[in-house]
């Protein structure tokens, strides 16, 4: 930590303002001018105390940002492995209809489908008393 910036300190004292010498600086002999230069100084204990809080604090905020990121990528991946889920189910919804589908239509009477779904069951069971 840096030293605080130097002060610039300007001042007049026992100025006359009123009487004969009233507002001059050159009449009166108790009219001082002061122009100085002024910097607090903090010991260098106390600049390095806090330093350390400042880098303590940059490392809680870079910690921080771990944990943030971490969380971030948990729930991605809890996301990705959502979508995949749904995806499967929904492939898995799709190929059930589409045996549902075939299942009704070997069901109808008078239907192609059906008359040669009855033949192979009766010709295996026909195999099958053999």
């Amino acid at each position: 930590m840096q030293l605080p910036d130097p002060k610039l300190k300007v001042g007049i004292e026992n100025f006359p303002v009123s009487g004969a010498n009233a507002h001059r600086f050159t009449r009166a002999d108790m009219t001082m001018q002061r122009v100085g230069i002024m910097q607090d100084y903090v010991s260098s204990t106390k600049r390095e105390r806090k330093s350390d809080a400042i880098r303590a604090e940059a490392r809680k905020a870079e910690a921080n940002q771990d944990v943030i990121r971490a969380g971030l990528q948990r729930e991605a991946s809890l996301a990705w492995f959502e979508l995949a889920l749904e995806q499967h189910a929904q492939e898995a919804i799709e190929r059930l209809l589409s045996d549902t589908q075939r299942s009704l239509a070997c069901k109808k009477p008078g239907s192609r489908v059906a008359a040669t779904a009855r033949a192979a069951f009766w010709h295996c069971n026909s195999l099958s008393m053999k």
